[in-house]
């Protein structure tokens, strides 16, 4: 029996199969066609009809392969978008057979439970890093990315977050040219790409793909002041950051940038991220440190008032929305106001250990901006991975959508989930977080911030329970639900059912790499240290941090002062990362051995030289922590220490680095597209830091100088 990702909401499978050049074939949408109308009206029970009512039904579509003496095929829906998705079930009912193609009997009435479901290409969270880019040039990743999207839209996934952050036009000669191709590409198959940026905060700093605005009486170089800002980091660095919402000439600019950025892409959304507030109480503090000419315009401390912030983020939402929707190419075939949905993001996105108070503060809040604004269709607000409010089993998500619906004007909720695999929490390969997407439920968009290059199964599983959210059965108290939130984000519970060699993960690698290689490659996806650490695929700043902020520098440096004992145990840790990123990639070569299909074998290639390049990584971490552990015992003036030890010591990191800067260099020639460097840029970033503080440390042991502990950036 066929497996179909993501499964079906209503299947009755059939016992036998047809040969499909035997069947008649009847395609078609319930206006276009009088057969399928008639099915439609007929054989469909109301319950199932209405199915195709409201924001999901165009998507949804009936598919039957009837036997008998006049075997036929029916594949139906009532809008275009959802005939795709019933030829993209109709292609995996297909059955192995000699001589022939057969398609197995069955009956389908299919829908899905969000109307937008997203896999995030990018390594680095929803910031950047492309993970499809190879450094084999604009035709090549062109090719690449158009098979993902097709193999994505076969799947029934329709959004792509697949650049980040910022509005520049022109990140490259012939970006926007490109982006533009890929775009119409992308509408062809029913998907949105995503591109993601700051409209105030500018938090990313100096890697910003954009113009960092900031708050000034006159523009270009008039005096900086101050106005809203996080009331609790930062040290007051925000409130000079693009924030003022009353600076009509900050707002030109914002707008002229955001406006050149969508003409010359022509995305499908844009996940607009705001000055980075969480919650309702940091949002009040911060309103009140808003500049004179705000109080005068907006003269309420109240933050639910029209007068106050409500009213005031209203107007910021709506001027970026503006400048967003006013963009048309009539040659292209393009209209922003109707291809292209916006995500605006804070302030107070909130999370699941958000208070009940503060949850319903932040539903009066967003209710409040509701009303207050002046676009609505293809807007939503943006939140975080909430789960159940506290005191009882009401999902929040769901609350939410009814208090926009009933207080405000409806507005869309895009569910931001960073649970695990992200680039944020961690850089695992695989997890069974997508199996609660149950919790969402009452969200437009429900945004997996995983579903990189290196997790193809992932994306498959993202698929599945963004389609059909309902197939887990959920805990129902908030301390259950958090349990098994926080078990699956950070990998201490691996269910056999997704994780097993019958479960998810071991069909989703045949179908990908094929009976013989799906096999190993399932072995690269359970591969972990004793302490559940994964194997370095993708380099990132998080891969390699000390503090849990992935914009935190990676390692532990001289002037934080850790103690011998630590760095010598964090010296052990990577010595087990290096030994099952080396298991990894002797998987990842076996799989190669084993012959996967050719849609998949180049990104078995890369993932095998990436182990390869990542071992090396861990054992750098290792040396360098092993020099530090020395130095510590030198500078504490223990006697069977000598500074010999320490160039000795460093030249074991000196030796790793060269032979990483080699492996790059041979395995990797070609310049990559994304401004960021994709995969490799991060590579090189991070070898750099490497050979820098791991001279620092040689320096400090012999001057005693401590030099500065590792920053974290003001957000």
């Amino acid at each position: 029996m066929s497996r179909i990702i993501p499964t079906p909401q209503q299947t009755h499978f059939g016992g036998g199969s047809l040969p499909l050049s035997s069947c008649r074939i009847v395609k078609g949408t319930v206006a276009d066609s009088a057969e399928i109308r008639e099915y439609f009206e007929k054989r469909l029970k109301p319950q199932e009809r209405e199915r195709f009512g409201g924001p999901c039904g165009e998507q949804a579509y009936f598919l039957a392969v009837e036997g008998g003496p006049s075997g036929r095929v029916i594949c139906g829906a009532t809008a275009r978008q959802g005939l795709r998705y019933a030829e993209a079930t109709l292609r995996q009912l297909r059955v192995p057979s000699q001589g022939e193609e057969r398609v197995q009997e069955a009956e389908i009435v299919d829908w899905p439970d969000f109307q937008y479901r997203l896999n995030d290409w990018l390594i680095w969270s929803e910031i950047g890093c492309w993970s499809y880019d190879r450094g084999d040039g604009k035709e090549a990743f062109l090719r690449r990315a158009k098979d993902k999207l097709q193999w994505s839209a076969d799947h029934k996934l329709n959004v792509i977050l697949l650049d980040g952050m910022g509005w520049n036009a022109e990140r490259f000669p012939g970006y926007g040219a490109m982006m533009r191709e890929l775009n119409a590409y992308a509408r062809g198959l029913g998907i949105h790409l995503m591109y993601s940026g700051y409209g105030s905060g500018y938090g990313m700093g100096r890697l910003y793909g954009g113009q960092i605005f900031e708050n000034r009486v006159a523009y270009p170089r008039g005096e900086r002041y101050a106005c809203c800002g996080h009331p609790v980091r930062g040290r007051g660095q925000s409130r000079f950051m693009g924030t003022c919402i009353s600076n009509d000439a900050l707002m030109r600019l914002k707008q002229q940038e955001l406006g050149r950025f969508v003409r010359s892409v022509h995305p499908g959304a844009l996940y607009i991220h705001n000055l980075d507030i969480d919650d309702f109480t940091n949002l009040g503090l911060s309103w009140q440190q808003r500049c004179a000419r705000c109080r005068e315009r907006w003269p309420n401390d109240d933050p639910l008032a029209p007068d106050g912030a409500a009213g005031a983020y209203a107007h910021h939402y709506d001027s970026l929305t503006d400048a967003v929707f006013g963009v048309e190419d009539e040659e292209a075939g393009y209209r922003a106001a109707r291809d292209c949905f916006l995500v605006h993001v804070s302030p107070a996105y909130g999370g699941y250990e958000t208070p009940d108070e503060e949850w319903d503060r932040n539903l009066q809040y967003f209710a409040a901006v509701s009303r207050c604004m002046r676009n609505v269709a293809n807007v939503c607000f943006g939140t975080r991975e909430h789960l159940t409010r506290h005191r009882s089993s009401r999902r929040r998500l769901k609350q939410m959508a009814e208090v926009l619906h009933q207080q405000g004007q409806g507005h869309g909720i895009c569910a931001i989930l960073f649970h695990g695999c992200d680039g944020f929490f961690n850089d695992h390969l695989f997890s069974a977080a997508p199996t609660l997407s149950g919790f969402y439920q009452g969200a437009t968009v429900l945004m997996n911030s995983s579903g990189t290059a290196y997790q193809e199964p992932l994306q498959l599983l993202n698929a599945e329970f963004a389609w059909n959210a309902s197939q887990t059965t959920l805990p129902g108290g908030f301390a259950e639900c958090k349990k098994r939130f926080e078990g699956y984000r950070d990998l201490k519970e691996r269910p056999e059912g997704i994780f097993g060699a019958e479960g998810f993960l071991g069909h989703a690698c045949e179908e990908l790499y094929g009976e013989r290689a799906g096999p190993h490659m399932r072995e690269v996806f359970v591969l972990r240290t004793s302490e559940g650490l994964p194997p370095v695929a993708h380099i990132t700043t998080k891969s390699f941090e000390a503090f849990g902020n992935p914009s935190a520098p990676p390692f532990h440096r001289w002037g934080d002062d850790l103690p011998e004992e630590e760095a010598a145990r964090v010296a052990q840790r990577w010595l087990r990362v290096k030994e099952v990123t080396l298991k990894a990639s002797a998987a990842a070569h076996a799989a190669l051995d084993a012959g996967p299909p050719e849609r998949t074998k180049a990104d078995v290639q890369w993932e095998a030289k990436s182990f390869e390049i990542g071992a090396l990584y861990a054992e750098g971490a290792q040396r360098y922590y092993e020099l530090y552990a020395i130095a510590q015992r030198l500078l504490a003036g223990e006697p069977s220490v000598k500074a010999s030890a320490i160039d000795g010591a460093h030249e074991a990191v000196l030796s790793v680095t060269r032979k990483i800067e080699e492996l790059l260099r041979t395995s990797f020639p070609g310049r990559m597209l994304d401004y960021l460097g994709g995969d490799m840029g991060q590579k090189q970033r991070v070898l750099e830091y490497l050979v820098d503080k791991s001279l620092e440390i040689v320096q400090g042991s012999k001057t005693g100088v401590r030099g500065e502990k590792s920053g974290r950036t003001w957000w």
